[in-house]
C-alpha cells in the first residue's frame, strides 16, 4: 500500500498530541502494546517503526480512550 508521507506524518503527530491528553497508565499501555520488545524507546522511536494499519488502529484506540475519559453529562 502506498501511503502519502504527509498523511502518515500528520497521523503520527496526532497520536503524540492525543497521548498527552491521557493518563500515564494509558500511555504506558500504548507503549507496551506497540513496543513490547523495548519499553524504554521514546514515542518517536515507536511511531517510526509502525506500519500504517498499526498507526490507524492506534489512533482509533486513543480517540476511543479519550472519549471514555470525558466527563459524562
Amino acid at each position: 500500500m502506498n501511503i502519502n508521507k504527509n498523511i502518515l506524518a500528520f497521523a503520527k503527530e496526532q497520536i503524540k498530541e492525543k497521548l498527552k491528553k491521557l493518563p500515564k497508565n494509558n500511555v504506558d499501555f500504548f507503549m507496551r502494546m506497540y513496543n513490547y520488545k523495548n519499553v524504554h524507546n521514546s514515542i518517536d522511536e515507536v511511531l517510526e517503526h509502525l506500519e500504517f494499519h498499526q498507526i490507524n488502529h492506534a489512533l482509533n484506540q486513543i480517540e476511543n480512550t479519550i472519549k471514555q475519559h470525558e466527563p459524562k453529562s
